[in-house]
């Protein structure tokens, strides 16, 4: 007598199957926790690197979670879960008028500019092939922005991916505070070294501003893929006159059909 053993792993149609948080604002990692909820300030030791692609380009990092733009009349704050902990921002209405209405051109860094925001290195052995996305909140005023992304590199910056988080908001039009996921996209697809990571955010445009803080990485869960059927008829036929061990395992409700 032979038993056949038959594991069935299904998932129950429309489970939605969780993500697991592996670095960044809820990974409980106190590092990566401050790096993704911006506690410190950029250029400093475990902080972020504003870097100035066109110059005087600057993100800054404020902690009341506004803009300082002179047409930024009316907005709140992005009032983020760790905003008190600091903000990541690009504020191009202020860096091209200085906080004054009319005065166009007249800031430090007139429009259209390019700036960039650094991670540190980060490392994240272990997730070759692994499907990651960043999640964030968002917070931004369109006017004309040619670009918004966030980059991802797996080493240590010399060459990037980036992945466009536009919302499709119209000119003049704000997208309101919420949270935002992207996926990564191929990211760690055959990469074996993995511990020289880094992310980017990057603003190219036109007024008005760009906000965003507690960011984090996330495991994207896929459902598991059931098996061939087996029917019991050729179970049987395995061990004729004999038992068949049948078992099962997955997400959501199981269930036999014969």
């Amino acid at each position: 007598m032979k038993q056949l053993l038959l594991i069935l792993a299904v998932g129950a149609a429309g489970t939605t199957f969780s993500q697991t948080t592996i670095w960044g604002a809820g990974s409980g990692n106190a590092t990566s926790e401050s790096l993704g909820q911006f506690e410190n300030p950029f250029g400093t030791a475990n902080a972020w690197t504003a870097v100035d692609v066109t110059p005087n380009a600057f993100w800054t990092r404020p902690t009341n979670g506004l803009t300082q733009g002179a047409y930024a009349l009316g907005m709140l704050p992005i009032n983020s879960p760790s905003m008190a902990n600091g903000a990541a921002l690009f504020d191009s209405d202020f860096l091209d008028n200085g906080g004054t209405q009319g005065a166009f051109g007249s800031g430090t860094c007139p429009s259209p500019h390019r700036g960039e925001l650094h991670s540190p290195t980060i490392d994240l052995t272990g997730y070759t092939d692994s499907l990651l996305e960043a999640k964030f909140y968002l917070y931004y005023r369109n006017f004309q922005i040619d670009e918004i992304s966030i980059g991802f590199s797996s080493d240590n910056g010399t060459t990037w991916t980036d992945f466009s988080f536009s919302q499709g908001v119209a000119i003049n039009t704000t997208f309101q505070p919420a949270y935002v996921t992207v996926p990564l996209t191929d990211v760690t697809a055959g990469v074996n070294n993995l511990s020289q990571c880094k992310l980017r955010f990057t603003f190219d445009g036109d007024y008005y501003f760009l906000m965003l803080d507690d960011l984090s990485l996330e495991l994207e869960c896929s459902a598991p893929v059931a098996p061939t059927n087996t029917t019991v008829a050729s179970a049987m036929s395995v061990c004729p006159n004999g038992s068949t061990t049948l078992t099962a395992s997955g997400n959501g409700t199981l269930g036999w059909d014969a």
